[in-house]
């Protein structure tokens, strides 16, 4: 008989489908304990608060907490560490807890560790050795080592506006301000920017960074849609290399208004919509200040980290690169923008460079303990209270 010719042929019985169960899913809550401080404990100063934890799976981040308010951003890798300024906070009991999540969801909140804070009033002011590098502006914009990039010396001025002291740093650009260090024809710049090593922005540093801009009334606004891409770069932490977004950028751009953003890792991109971590923040206000302040770990691996504050409120908790491999960065205030076809000014003043966030904020940081001002706001115009 030959298979498969006619109908006697014996039929094969059917195979059924072996279909493999799907997994049971992950119930299992997270351990974690605080390993420092130690319940009881007094302290004063700065202190670390450190956490252990462990997952059937793995662990997603931990989040400490004192009295109930978040302690710094979540910190998504071990060791499972953050810092806290305890001379920023009153004196007295304060309760540390740490909170662990999986992926699935499970959350465990450790035993709480009761401390005591005691620092003695008398000297609890920022250590001047906390403030390495300030700068406001009181003789020339190119005071404490920056340097102008414009396409006609003198676009830099300084002006009757400041955030601390008598005066700020205007940055300008006119129509026709294009091939200023690399901008094109398709932008105009006037910056001013510091060396990597006055910034002091290499692999494996942690910094806390305060500056301030004001926009004045002819400072152009990116129009909205229909109207071509457009943007105005106003700060940024440059990269070393010759290619590539910068490492920070605070850019107002087309239909998101205020923006920050992050890049870093391995290889530089040229397209700003891969950076990293992108936080739109909305409309600008003119004529009133905002106060930046960034707490960051430069890094080309996943241990760098870059925190944001914008008035006070925290706007960005990036985790992961910061540098791009094998590159520092340095500091640039910048009025560096698509062209417009009108003039176009930013008003910078007050950038400081601390160890601690107190040697740098003029105001409280939200998540970090109650910072007290410790450098003077002169009379002036007024800072944002808060954005939305």
């Amino acid at each position: 008989m030959l298979l498969g010719g006619g109908s006697d042929d014996p039929v094969a019985p059917p195979v059924a489908a072996v279909v493999a169960a799907p997994p049971p899913p992950d119930t299992t809550a997270p351990t974690v304990n605080i390993t420092s401080p130690g319940e009881g404990a007094t302290v004063s100063g700065t202190i670390s608060v450190t956490a252990g934890a462990s997952d059937n799976v793995g662990v997603a981040g931990v989040q400490f907490k004192i009295d109930g308010v978040n302690l710094g951003g979540e910190v998504t890798t071990p060791p499972y560490k953050v810092s806290a300024f305890t001379t920023t906070t009153s004196n007295g009991a304060h309760i540390l807890t740490a909170i662990a999540r999986d992926a699935a969801g499970n959350r465990t909140t450790s035993t709480p560790v009761t401390l005591t804070v005691a620092n003695n009033s008398a000297t609890n002011v920022v250590d001047p050795a906390a403030v390495s590098y300030t700068c406001t502006f009181q003789d020339s914009p190119t005071d404490c080592g920056f340097g102008e990039q414009g396409l006609v010396g003198g676009r830099a001025t300084l002006v009757n506006v400041a955030r601390s002291g008598a005066t700020g740093v205007r940055l300008h650009t006119e129509p026709g301000d294009i091939n200023v260090a690399g901008s094109g024809t398709d932008a105009e710049r006037n910056d001013i920017s510091l060396s990597q090593t006055a910034t002091g922005c290499f692999e494996g540093t942690e910094q806390w960074w305060a500056h301030s801009v004001l926009f004045p009334d002819d400072f152009v606004v990116p129009p909205p849609s229909p109207a071509p891409y457009s943007w105005h770069v106003v700060f940024d932490f440059h990269h070393t290399g010759a290619t590539g977004q910068a490492n920070f950028h605070v850019e107002v751009v087309r239909d998101q208004g205020l923006r920050l953003r992050v890049a870093g890792g391995a290889v530089p991109i040229t397209n700003a919509d891969e950076s990293l971590t992108i936080v739109a923040l909305g409309p600008i206000k003119k004529n009133v200040w905002y106060d930046f302040v960034y707490h960051v770990k430069w890094s080309s691996g996943g241990d760098g980290y870059f925190d944001a504050w914008v008035n006070g409120t925290q706007k960005m908790a990036h985790r992961g690169p910061t540098l791009w491999s094998g590159q520092g960065c340095y500091l640039k205030l910048a009025n560096y923008h698509s062209v417009f076809g009108l003039p176009n000014s930013v008003i910078h003043d007050r950038v400081v460079l601390g160890s601690v966030p107190e040697a740098v904020s003029l105001t409280t940081l939200e998540n970090i303990l109650t910072i007290v001002p410790v450098v003077p706001v002169l009379p002036g115009l007024p800072a944002i209270i808060g954005l939305p």
